[in-house]
């Protein structure tokens, strides 16, 4: 009985004693005020994703401020706060648009992170009715590129050009300038590499484009465009960063303008090789082209090339084939097949490059025996012409 009465005889400190406990607010670092309070203005302290670094620059935008005009403007950029990632600012009302507030909305911008986005991914707008000699908390949740991150850098960096109408081919040159002031060239010789392809954008417009090695990837460099050497070339474009594609047009007097990627559309893959066109008067019930140089084939296995379509040009409809851009500038004898006969069974149907008839084989003679497929990649059937010297075309004998 003793111990039970000395028991609840403590039940009164104990009580006492807890209701002297009181739990205080947590308050992390972040949250905690850095900047002095101004009378005259509006303190926002704002709190940025953990991914806002020092090397980059925030604004506040809204319709108080000129909205997307105030992006870049020091006037509206957040200051960062010492020891600690936290930014502040500082609004003066009066500097405001006529009429407007900050109850009127507003958001953060990062220079190199895009705009603010809430954790749903969602595009944020702060209200705040706030006088002048006050502090206020903002939170940012996330930044766009949080949802949509850049593209890795790239592998390499590629150089595209639009060239003259008159400029048969096209080369590159590139060189670099050394701290002792001599140079060092990228390539062999004069007049430089030519082109790795070409691009066609909307409109039909085509570009030819270098990808430069990646060993250059951000250094600054120097090259100019010519007609691979045939008299014509810029003036030498000097200074340029490699860390970009950079697009031109070069003009028939030989002056450039940079071009917006922007302003082509979408581009594809053009065909950078050979077209040849074939007026098909056989009959067969298909063709083919076998090339060989030296007795040894060219190209793909017999019965070789397959058509690719057909085009009308002139109120003729040709069969064209394609060779391909790794063809360009190969000396080779064409032969015209039946493409379902294979020679081993006797039935050879074929122009012999030497353009003479065999006696003992029936073949379709043309006029272009040993064909030179172009350095100028053309699919344009007039400046084929001047190549083979007339109209491919095949008939019976």
């Amino acid at each position: 009985m003793k111990r039970i009465i000395n028991s609840l005889l403590l039940l009164p400190l104990v009580a006492l004693a807890a209701s002297g406990c009181v739990k205080e607010p947590i308050e992390f670092d972040h949250e905690k005020s850095q900047f002095e309070i101004n009378p005259n203005a509006i303190l926002l302290e704002v709190i940025l994703p953990s991914s806002s670094t020092a090397d980059d620059s925030f604004y506040i935008v809204g319709d108080f401020n000129g909205g997307e005009a105030a992006i870049g403007d020091a006037a509206w950029a957040l200051e960062k706060a010492e020891d600690i990632n936290k930014w502040g600012i500082y609004l003066v009302p009066s500097t405001f648009a006529s009429g407007k507030t900050l109850a009127d909305g507003f958001y953060f911008h990062s220079a190199n992170q895009g705009n603010e986005r809430s954790a749903q991914n969602e595009a944020v707008v702060h209200r705040l009715d706030v006088g002048v000699g006050t502090r206020t908390n903002v939170w940012v949740a996330q930044w766009e590129t949080f949802f949509n991150p850049p593209p890795p850098p790239k592998e390499f960096y590629t150089l595209y050009a639009e060239i003259p109408s008159t400029w048969a081919e096209t080369g590159l040159w590139l060189w670099y300038d050394n701290p002792d002031g001599s140079t060092t060239n990228a390539y062999d010789a004069w007049p430089g590499a030519k082109p790795t392809g070409e691009m066609v954008f909307d409109g039909g417009r085509t570009f030819y484009y270098w990808q430069i090695d990646k060993k250059y990837n951000g250094m600054t460099m120097n090259y100019i465009f010519n007609d691979n050497n045939k008299g014509n070339q810029t003036a030498d474009i000097v200074g340029m960063v490699i860390n970009q594609d950079r697009y031109y047009t070069i003009n028939e007097d030989k002056t450039f303008e940079e071009v917006d990627p922007a302003t082509l559309g979408e581009g594809v893959e053009g065909y950078s090789g050979y077209t040849i066109y074939v007026e098909d008067g056989t009959g067969w019930d298909g063709l083919a082209i076998y090339g060989e140089a030296d007795h040894k084939p060219v190209g793909p296995a017999y019965p070789g090339w397959q058509v690719i379509g057909t085009e009308e040009i002139d109120g003729i409809t040709y069969k064209y084939f394609q060779p391909g851009r790794d063809f360009n500038g190969v000396t080779m004898n064409i032969f015209f097949n039946r493409r379902e006969h294979s020679s081993s069974l006797g039935v050879r149907y074929k122009c012999f490059a030497i353009g003479a008839c065999s006696e003992h084989k029936p073949c379709f003679c043309i006029r272009a025996w040993s064909a030179v497929i172009s350095e100028k990649p053309t699919s344009h059937f007039l400046q084929l012409r001047g190549i083979f010297s007339s109209v491919i075309k095949c008939t019976q004998p």
